[in-house]
């Protein structure tokens, strides 16, 4: 990951001859909201005594022009630092602290500096010192009353809604947001309309000074390499002087917490496995901002950065930012299919243009405390495996339609699996802790580099699911609560949804050998979008690669819901026979049991002569899959599974066969007033 971050950062930095700190630009900040959007320049003008705020109006298609005009690099890392930065987009920063820390960190034969030297000491109120060290950072404000910007009475009121009554001093923490309120509300602005702010004094930008863009290469890079060595550079390879200390990255490139990482074991040789020369370690800054203000996705609530690195020499005609973004592209276009024609439209017409080999980095993480925490890595996908996986899902999608047929009447809901829909089949617990995504996070990673998928692992997710659909624990998981009534229908729709992940992972031969599922599917022809109306039992059980136990355990289910079908029609809507399938597991001998009471709910509801097929193909199975001379009753070896896998088959027969029914009635125009849960059968996904 770190070449391909060197080689971004180089790329951005080589676009139209950009200078150094052009290259540390970041992307502007993300506003909510609709309507006009700004970027407003704040002068003092010092010879007149006068604060003025003027607007510019910021289209979409002017952020990066105006981020390089204004030098925004962000603010000054870590919410406790001392911020100097002259563009923000923090108003109040500008108003207090921005400018008594850049006087006292420029150069004294700085030329910016004697700019500021008139309005820190004549424009500016030293409002004392701050009970805490912390807040001595606010203790200097502009003062907008002798700068006409506040009425003298409404600026000592101010001052006195803020005085700490037992000593009379005034709190500045609490002063400075008051203040930044009360010009926004009196220059007509909010803070959801101005993208940044950008400090001018006499009408001249402080970012375009080389006295401060000098500070900027200082701050950023120069400072870093004060106690640099001699060594070779772990990005180009190039000896020379170079630096360990990352400290001022975003991005995590390796471990200085584990003594373990440490060369030799010694704390004080971290840099002998990872250094940098100046010009890698100042395209690393580049490409960081880039980026995360560029290249940020996610599945679900995980969030993740697409990092790509293009194979051979890089054309001098390649644009970085519709290369990247051509990147970002492929790999959205095989994880979410949301937009995936649109997609698909725009990569064909840049096919011929940025026709490159790559492979792609996907960085998850969370942000903590604007601190970039780490979840997984996944190394060097090459842009043929997003191909393939693009390809397998879409083929998935057309057999399930000739199995289920149409997934939902309304056409936007396809059977096509993504990695959206697999996270939504994996329940974890919403945190910023790791390991609470730990499953699902090797399930991506290994889909995303061909390796096997744990049969194990997906049937312990999807009983967990089963569990929290059917009990309604969604507090704190990644499982979305259903609107009341159509609990059901999630429930089996997420089964199928399960079936058919585990069918796509066998066809791109990752489901694990774990797995004792086996397909059939030879005579399928995938190469066609063909829907079938009707849902098709065996074909569905030959395709995903039911074995005898299994088969036994879907008909189980089948012949529930015929039951369950019944019992509405009679006007029990809650379907009580839902009620004899326990949720959390059920061993041979529990199953055999509920057969006994589906059979005599079939004596009750006369089901026999509908349901005679469904009962002999569910008998057959378990003659071939049951052990009936061990006791305790028991699966024979080859067909063992486990009580949380038997339920998941028996819920997968119920939601077959539940599709099948509903199906019919769609289609029989007679009937009116159907249930809730039939209603929903034109699915209300909300995943």
């Amino acid at each position: 990951m770190l070449e391909a971050m060197v080689q971004l950062g180089r790329l951005l930095g080589r676009k139209s001859g950009e200078s150094d700190t052009e290259a540390l630009v970041k992307p502007m900040p993300n506003l909510v909201g609709k309507g006009k959007r700004f970027v407003v320049e704040m002068n003092i003008d010092t010879v007149r005594g006068k604060l003025t705020f003027t607007p510019i109006e910021c289209e979409p298609a002017d952020k990066i022009r105006l981020a390089k005009e204004l030098l925004w690099i962000g603010n000054a890392d870590g919410a406790a630092s001392l911020q100097w930065t002259a563009t923000t987009q923090n108003l109040s920063y500008l108003l207090s602290q921005t400018i008594p820390n850049l006087f006292r960190i420029l150069p004294e034969n700085s030329e910016v500096r004697d700019w500021l030297n008139p309005v820190l000491h004549s424009l500016m109120v030293d409002l004392g010192p701050q009970k805490k060290g912390s807040e001595e950072r606010y203790r200097h404000i502009l003062d907008l009353s002798r700068l006409s910007n506040i009425p003298s009475a409404e600026w000592e009121n101010l001052l006195d809604k803020t005085r700490d009554q037992s000593d009379h001093s005034i709190r500045a923490k609490e002063l400075v947001p008051e203040l930044e309120k009360m010009v926004l509300q009196r220059e007509g602005y909010s803070l959801s309309q101005v993208y940044l702010f950008t400090l001018l004094l006499d009408g001249k930008r402080v970012v375009d000074h080389p006295d401060y863009r000098a500070l900027v290469m200082r701050n950023k890079v120069e400072a870093v390499f004060e106690d640099a060595q001699a060594g070779r550079c772990s990005a180009c390879g190039k000896s020379g002087t170079v630096t360990s200390n990352l400290t001022r990255m975003k991005f995590k490139y390796y471990n200085t917490d584990k003594m373990s990482f440490a060369s030799g074991v010694d704390k004080k040789r971290f840099d002998r496995n990872l250094s940098l020369c100046s010009s890698c370690y100042t395209a690393c800054l580049a490409a960081e901002p880039f980026v995360m203000g560029h290249m940020s996705s996610r599945i679900g609530h995980l969030r993740f950065y697409v990092i790509p690195e293009i194979f051979g020499p890089v054309s001098d005609e390649l644009d970085p930012y519709r290369w990247n973004r051509r990147a970002w592209n492929q790999v959205q276009s095989a994880l979410n299919f949301k937009e995936i024609a649109e997609l698909e439209d725009e990569l064909a017409l840049e096919q011929s243009v940025y026709e490159q080999g790559y492979v792609v980095n996907l960085l998850f993480h969370v942000w903590n405390n604007a601190e970039l925490r780490l979840f997984n890595l996944v190394r060097d996908v090459p842009k043929t495996r997003f191909e393939t996986i693009q390809e397998g899902f879409q083929r998935a999608d057309r057999i399930a339609k000739l199995m289920l047929g149409p997934r939902s009447n309304n056409e936007q809901w396809n059977w096509r699996p993504d990695f959206n829909t697999i996270y939504h089949l994996i329940p974890v617990s919403r945190s910023n802790k790791t390991q609470e995504y730990r499953r699902v996070l090797q399930v991506f990673d290994a889909i995303l580099t061909g390796q096997p998928v744990s049969y194990k692992l997906l049937m312990q997710s999807f009983a967990k699911l089963i569990e929290i659909r059917r009990f309604g624990r969604y507090d704190a998981t990644n499982v979305e609560e259903p609107k009341a009534g159509y609990e059901l229908a999630r429930l089996t729709d997420d089964v199928l949804m399960a079936n058919i992940v585990l069918f796509s992972l066998q066809d791109l031969g990752q489901l694990a050998t774990d797995s004792p599922m086996k397909r059939r599917d030879g005579h399928l022809d995938t190469n066609h979008d063909v829907v079938n109306e009707k849902v098709n039992p065996e074909m569905f059980l030959e395709t995903v690669g039911y074995k005898a136990s299994h088969e036994a355990l879907f008909w189980l289910g089948a012949a529930i819901a015929s039951v369950a079908t019944a019992q509405q029609k009679n006007g029990l809507d809650t379907m009580p026979v839902l009620e004899k399938i326990n949720y959390r597991g059920m061993n041979a001998g529990d199953v055999v049991r509920l057969v006994g009471k589906i059979e005599d709910a079939f004596r009750q509801y006369k089901l026999f002569g509908s349901g005679a097929d469904t009962l002999f193909r569910m008998h057959t199975a378990f003659a071939a899959a049951l052990d009936t001379a061990a006791s305790p009753l028991r699966w024979k070896k080859e067909y063992s599974m486990t009580d949380e896998e038997a339920v998941f088959y028996i819920l997968s027969g119920f939601a077959v066969k539940r599709k099948e029914i509903l199906s019919h009635r769609r289609k029989d125009t007679t009937k009116v007033g159907l249930d809730q849960d039939t209603q929903n059968n034109d699915l209300q996904n909300t995943q």
